[in-house]
């Protein structure tokens, strides 16, 4: 961790600022998020052609505090539903996936006027006993997700207060 500046050896330039549209956290408008070809956000990006799911999402948290990308139980469900994964029946907050890779899409959020890939090694989590897990889970808050280390650990991030933005750039 650096504070008060970057450390430029750990991503690949440039780094992609997207303003914070609430202040109270480090948080960025949602415009959705794209699951392989398909688009599974709210507002496609101009010229897409695939029809968008129906996210009811509307901003981001960025917080290092978090392990997955958390979400209300419907943005969950229409996610997962996407890549593949079905809901874990004793959990009920988290859903079972193919551990194989690749055999999975990537995913790409869409943050402010940007797009951040995640391969599925990203979002694919290992369980202790051989199952896995997708990194995207249910929270309680109807409008935000809360977007933790699964998005994280593949973007650096800089958090610039003077500024109100959140930079990225694809980790090395």
């Amino acid at each position: 961790m650096i504070l008060g500046g970057v450390d430029a050896a750990r991503f690949q330039a440039p780094l992609l600022y997207v303003p914070v549209v609430k202040r109270k956290y480090w948080e960025v408008e949602l415009r959705g998020m794209t699951v392989g070809g398909g688009n599974a956000g709210r507002r496609p990006k101009q010229g897409a052609s695939d029809s968008p799911l129906d996210l009811q999402a509307q901003t981001a948290i960025i917080d290092t505090g978090t392990t997955l990308i958390l979400m209300n139980e419907g943005d969950a469900d229409t996610v997962n539903a996407a890549v593949g994964a079905s809901r874990d029946g004793s959990s009920g907050k988290l859903y079972s996936i193919t551990c194989d890779t690749s055999s999975l899409p990537a995913v790409t959020l869409h943050l402010g006027d940007y797009a951040f890939s995640l391969p599925p090694e990203a979002y694919v989590v290992p369980g202790r006993d051989g199952s896995c897990s997708t990194g995207f889970s249910v929270s309680s808050m109807p409008t935000q997700w809360i977007v933790g280390n699964t998005f994280l650990r593949y973007y650096y991030s800089v958090y610039d207060a003077s500024s109100h933005r959140v930079g990225f750039g694809k980790s090395i």
